[in-house]
């Protein structure tokens, strides 16, 4: 089945008819044509832009660019039934004239535009294209429309341009209608400028940011930050575009302020000096780069690179203090601190600063440990313990061995043992000197070898008195005292000693 027999079969009635009228009206012009698709225009009284049909006749398929909630839509019906008809004229023979050529009144035209350079920049006049001939253009798109003068077939961008232009052609274009007029012009496909094709494009030209090394002996090391014009520049118009690299472009400002512009324009720039290397990398190169191209004409600057910073603790060990002391670092390993709002560099490359993110770290910070950032904190003995058993609720990494010697140890488990002269005390690997200070100091934890563990109370109440005289009495080597001791009455509160039992040998410190 043929392409046109498909559609007519799946056409509603009302629709194939108005499309058989559109044809016969003369109102469909062959777009472009090859063996794959037909396009074609199809134009509707008081409209100003035709509508265009595409015909794929090999794979029976077909679509038209109008709202119609229709398979077959008037217009497609139009364009198959206007292109089957091309296709059954006779072809020329020696006996048969080819048919006669359309009058120029008759002929379908284009929208084409043609701009010349002013004393003020450029400006744009509006013809008529017919049978590659210029005519001149008067009224508007949809004022033609409604007059029914002839076949124009405009696009969508004609229309634009139209309104870009505040429907006035002939004139120097306004500087702040440039962007809107020439990304309008860029979708119009016949245009000329002082008579010959151009190029349009949209895009505007954008100064470029050149960071090179500072040549000024005076910032030795240094850097410096200019905006220079584009090289591929070549002609500058007044109403505020160029053109560039044969490409007629709105100038753009890349959104800098004019004091910006002043700024960096000068012919010195911005300076920066060897120790400014930070802020230049983390902070102004990614605001240019935001905004402008950026061209780099020093191999001296660190590689900025986008990392997201991370809250650490940093702890250390003073005696039985612990010192801690939260900031804000970028990179794993860390290449950068944050340190009283300024970004420290410690590795080989800088990051980009991201200060909502640091903003938000520094509220965790508050609320996690509740410790305010970039300033140390001591804990000593407990203390420091109690801060180590709520650091899993920081949700950072902590730097340093030093947290790790505050850990909550196993209970101690007290052994006294008297071997002839000898007296041994075993607290679990902890200083017997320092468990006793620590008790008669009324501590609750004394440190042992892999922590910080609660002392025996209950033990040392009962015992601790003469475990103190024990060891005040003792010699360097660890011997047994000449005499016994006396015992020394017990402490104020404390629970009184038990008595001797079985097995418990009477005497200073036996039987402990």
């Amino acid at each position: 089945m043929s392409l046109l027999d498909t559609m007519r079969d799946t056409a509603l009635v009302a629709f194939w008819n108005q499309g058989v009228k559109l044809a016969r009206a003369g109102n469909v012009h062959i777009d472009e044509e090859s063996d794959e698709e037909i396009v074609l225009k199809v134009r509707v009284a008081r409209v100003a832009v035709p509508f265009t049909v595409h015909l794929w006749p090999v794979d029976s398929d077909w679509s038209c660019d109008c709202e119609a909630n229709q398979e077959v839509c008037a217009h497609a019906a139009a364009g198959v039934i206007a292109w089957v008809a091309r296709q059954a004229e006779p072809a020329p023979t020696p006996e048969r004239a080819p048919p006669r050529r359309m009058e120029p009144g008759r002929a379908p035209c284009k929208v084409g535009y043609r701009l010349t350079t002013s004393p003020d920049g450029f400006r744009v006049e509006r013809v008529l294209v017919r049978l590659n001939q210029d005519e001149p253009f008067v009224g508007t798109l949809l004022g033609q429309a409604r007059s029914g003068a002839g076949a124009i077939l405009s696009t969508d961008a004609d229309i634009e341009l139209e309104e870009a232009m505040g429907r006035r052609f002939g004139i120097t274009v306004e500087r702040e209608r440039v962007p809107r007029v020439l990304a309008a012009l860029e979708l119009c496909p016949d245009r000329t400028l002082d008579g010959k094709p151009i190029a349009v494009s949209g895009e505007p030209v954008l100064p470029i940011a050149r960071i090179e090394d500072d040549p000024n002996p005076a910032n030795k090391d240094g850097f410096r930050v200019r905006i220079v014009r584009d090289p591929g520049i070549e002609t500058v118009f007044r109403n505020s575009a160029v053109l560039c690299e044969g490409v007629l472009r709105p100038v753009g400002t890349g959104g800098l302020s004019p004091n910006q512009r002043k700024v960096f324009y000068q012919r010195d720039g911005v300076s920066f000096q060897p120790d400014e290397v930070e802020k230049l990398v983390a902070e102004v190169l990614p605001a240019l780069k935001a905004r402008l191209p950026v061209e780099l004409r020093t191999t001296r600057l660190p590689d900025g690179r986008e990392e997201p910073p991370r809250l650490v603790l940093e702890t250390r060990e003073q005696g039985d203090a612990l010192i801690v002391r939260p900031i804000i670092v970028y990179g794993d390993p860390i290449t950068a601190r944050v340190d009283r709002g300024e970004l420290k560099v410690t590795g080989g490359r800088v990051p980009v600063r991201d200060r909502r993110a640091e903003d938000r770290l520094r509220q965790a910070a508050h609320e996690k440990i509740g410790l305010p950032l970039d300033l140390d904190r001591t804990f000593h003995g407990a203390g420091a313990v109690r801060f180590v058993d709520r650091i899993g609720d920081f949700g950072g990494d902590v730097i340093g061995e030093a947290w790790k010697r505050f850990r909550r140890a196993r209970d101690i488990q007290p052994s006294v043992q008297i071997d002839g002269d000898r007296l041994n005390v075993d607290f679990g690997g902890a200083d017997p000197t320092r468990v006793v200070e620590a008790w008669l100091e009324g501590a609750e934890l004394v440190r042992v070898s892999d922590g910080w563990a609660p002392l025996p109370t209950g033990w040392l109440e009962e015992h601790g008195h003469l475990v103190a005289d024990l060891l005040a009495a003792r010699d360097a080597g660890g011997g047994w005292p000449p005499r016994p001791l006396r015992p020394r009455p017990p402490r104020p509160g404390a629970r009184p000693a038990a008595a001797p039992g079985p097995g418990r040998p009477e005497g200073a410190g036996r039987g402990l």
